[in-house]
C-alpha cells in the first residue's frame, strides 16, 4: 500500500486544518485549535457568537478582536493565543469557548504556554485532553493507519474488551477499574458528553474522580463511533495493521478476547476496512505504543498513544522515510481474507478451550488447501451477534 494520498479539500481551512502547511501552522498550535474549534461547533456556536462574548468576559480592550482572529486561533496559524497570554487575557479568549477556571482552563493554558518551547513539526500532548484531541486529529485526517503491536486499537474495541484493555491503566489520579464514572446526564449546557464533561467544573479534580472516569469513557464512545462512521463508507480511508502476537493473548479471558476477534472479522467483511494480521513467522520490529498514521492535504502526522500521553510528529520532508516500515509491513501482512480466517479460527479455538497456537491458525486438519475465501465470508451465527450486541 502506498502512503495515504493527499486529502480532497473543499478549500475551507476552518472545517478542514492542515497539520502539513508548515509556513502557516505549528503542529500544537493546530490541536489547539482543533480542540477549540470542536469546543465551538459542539455548542453550535458561531466565530461571530464568540466575538460577541469577548466584550462580557473583558469589557476593556477586546472589542475589536477580529472574526480573522478567531478563524487563525483554530487552523493554527499566527500568535493570537501566545500574545493573549502574555497580556494576561487568555482567559477571555477561553471563557469565549465556553472554558473557565479548572481542569479544562489549565489544560489548554498550560498547551499554549508550551508553544514557544516546541518544535514546530513536533507536540508532545500529556494535559487531561489529550485523548480527546488524538480523536479529533483522527478524525479530521483522509487516510488513517492503525499500527498496533500487542493490544487492538481503542477505535476497535467492544466495551467488555476496552474494560478489560484498560482496568490498570492510570487516569490523572486513579485508575479505571476503581472510578466509578459520574452521570453525564446532569451536566447543563449544549454539546456531547465529553465537551460537556470536559467544560464542567466538576472535573477539577486533581486526583481524578468520577468526572474525569466518565469524560474519558464518553471520548472512547466518540472514537468507536467515529471510526465506525469511517469505516462505513463505501471508499477505503482505513486501514490496521495487528501483530499475529493479538490472537494469542487473552485480553478479558477466551470469551470477551474470542467475541473481540469475531467483531473485528464482522467490520472487515461488512465494511470497508482494510485489516491486515502480520505473521510472527515474518519477523518485523514493532512499534512498542498504539501508532496512527495520519494522512491529510500535504503531509502525514505520526501519532504514538502511550499509557497517558500522546506523541505527534510530521512525517514532512527528511521525515518522510518514517512512513517506510509500516506500509512495507502491509504488504508483508496477511491479505484481509486470510485475515479474517485467522481471526475467527483464533475466536474458534478460545471458544472451544483451546490454545491459539501456531497449527491452529495456519494448519489444514482435513489435509486440503482451506478456502480462505468461503470462511472468511461466513455469516456469523446468531450466537457471535447477540454476543457482539452484548459487548
Amino acid at each position: 500500500m502506498e502512503p495515504p494520498p493527499a486529502p480532497v479539500s473543499n478549500g475551507d481551512l476552518r472545517s478542514a486544518p492542515d497539520p502539513g502547511g508548515w509556513a502557516r501552522h505549528r503542529l500544537g498550535a493546530w490541536l489547539i485549535g482543533l480542540h477549540l474549534r470542536h469546543l465551538r461547533t459542539c455548542q453550535g456556536a458561531t466565530l461571530r457568537e464568540l466575538q460577541e462574548r469577548l466584550p462580557a468576559a473583558s469589557p476593556a480592550g477586546m472589542r475589536g478582536v477580529s472574526l480573522s482572529a478567531f478563524s487563525r486561533i483554530e487552523t493554527g496559524e499566527g500568535r493570537t493565543l501566545e500574545l493573549a497570554a502574555a497580556k494576561g487575557r487568555l482567559v477571555d479568549y477561553l471563557h469565549a469557548y465556553g472554558v473557565d477556571r479548572g481542569l479544562a482552563g489549565a489544560d489548554l493554558t498550560q498547551m499554549v504556554q508550551d508553544l514557544p518551547l516546541r518544535e514546530p513539526h513536533r507536540y508532545f500532548d500529556s494535559g487531561p485532553g489529550w485523548t480527546q484531541r488524538v480523536d479529533l486529529a483522527t478524525q479530521e485526517a483522509t487516510n488513517v493507519l492503525l499500527w498496533a503491536p500487542l493490544v487492538i486499537p481503542p477505535s476497535l474495541r467492544i466495551p467488555a474488551y476496552h474494560r478489560a484493555a484498560i482496568a490498570n491503566a492510570p487516569l490523572i489520579g486513579g485508575v479505571w477499574g476503581d472510578t466509578a464514572p459520574a452521570d453525564l446526564r446532569t451536566l447543563p449546557g449544549p454539546g456531547c458528553d465529553a465537551c460537556r464533561a470536559y467544560r464542567s467544573p466538576a472535573i477539577d479534580d486533581p486526583g481524578g474522580g468520577p468526572m474525569v472516569a466518565a469524560y474519558f469513557q464518553a471520548v472512547t464512545r466518540n472514537r468507536r463511533a467515529a471510526f465506525e462512521t469511517r469505516i462505513a463508507e463505501p471508499r477505503p480511508t482505513a486501514a490496521v495493521l495487528l501483530s499475529e502476537a493479538v490472537l494469542h493473548l487473552q485480553t478479558g479471558g477466551p470469551d470477551v478476547h474470542a467475541r473481540q476477534l469475531r467483531y473485528l472479522a464482522r467490520l472487515v467483511r461488512d465494511t470497508a476496512l482494510d485489516l491486515r494480521i502480520h505473521p510472527l513467522s515474518r519477523p518485523l520490529a514493532l512499534p512498542p505504543h498504539h501508532t496512527a498514521y495520519l494522512g491529510y492535504r500535504t503531509g502525514t502526522v505520526i501519532c504514538v498513544e502511550e499509557q497517558r500521553a500522546a506523541s505527534y510528529i510530521a512525517a514532512t520532508g527528511d521525515r518522510r522515510s518514517d512512513l517506510s516500515d509500516p506500509y512495507q509491513a502491509l504488504e508483508r501482512a496477511a491479505t484481509p481474507q486470510e485475515s479474517v480466517r485467522l481471526l475467527y479460527r483464533a475466536a474458534d479455538a478460545l471458544t472451544e478451550g483451546r490454545v491459539v497456537t501456531h497449527d491452529v491458525l495456519y494448519g489444514d486438519p482435513d489435509g486440503r488447501t482451506p478456502d480462505i475465501y468461503g470462511s472468511a465470508r461466513r455469516p456469523a451465527s446468531v450466537a457471535d451477534r447477540a454476543a457482539l450486541d452484548r459487548g
